[in-house]
């Protein structure tokens, strides 16, 4: 009769310690989900990741160029490129470049006229690819493409008319009025084609 009154307090005992167990065991999961939680919170919240994520997205902001637009701006900007061109050095400034051609004993053939025509429109694709490759950093707008004209016109007329003068092949004077409309017509033309570019 004792072992038999005995059986269920000993399960009752049983079904204590196995509860006890299940609490035991959820709090246990319960604190490591807490605990796994906090420390993404805490590395989330820390500088470097915030550093990797923006240069994260703005490679990715970079690598949303759109070409048709760099193509088709540049066009433009490379045409107007060469209206300035002409206007400049085939139209006002003919006479002194002829005269300068000859002290060379040399003529300026039309195959040289086309090379400069196509340089000038290489020249307008790569300003409007400058303009966009500089859009996520500095902003879209006229200020950004004038910026971005003015380096390329250091790079693309300011450096090379420099490295002309000490040669003394050309007067020095149609270098510097060179120059100078380079500048115009650079920044001219790369606000013309900022303006038909978009992503």
């Amino acid at each position: 009769m004792q072992a038999v009154s005995d059986g269920p307090l000993l399960c009752e005992e049983h079904e204590r310690k196995l509860d006890l167990i299940r609490q035991a065991d959820q709090k246990w999961v319960l604190l490591t989900s807490c605990a796994i939680e906090n420390s993404l919170g805490l590395t989330t919240s820390l500088g470097p990741s915030n550093i990797f994520d923006s240069s994260s997205q703005r490679r990715f902001a970079m690598g949303k160029i759109n070409w048709a637009r760099v193509l088709l701006g540049g066009l433009v900007t490379g045409f107007i490129i060469n209206i300035f061109e002409y206007v400049t050095n085939g139209v006002v400034l003919a006479a002194y470049w002829d005269a300068a051609m000859k002290a060379l004993g040399r003529h300026l053939s039309m195959s040289a006229v086309a090379v400069f025509i196509v340089m000038g429109f290489i020249g307008g694709i790569a300003a409007i690819w400058l303009y966009a490759a500089a859009r996520p950093r500095f902003g879209a707008g006229p200020k950004t493409a004038a910026l971005t004209g003015f380096a390329y016109w250091v790079v693309g007329y300011a450096l090379p008319t420099l490295g002309q003068m000490p040669l003394g092949l050309f007067p020095r004077r149609l270098l510097v009025v060179g120059g100078i409309v380079g500048l115009v017509e650079i920044i001219v033309a790369s606000l013309v084609g900022a303006w038909l570019y978009k992503e």
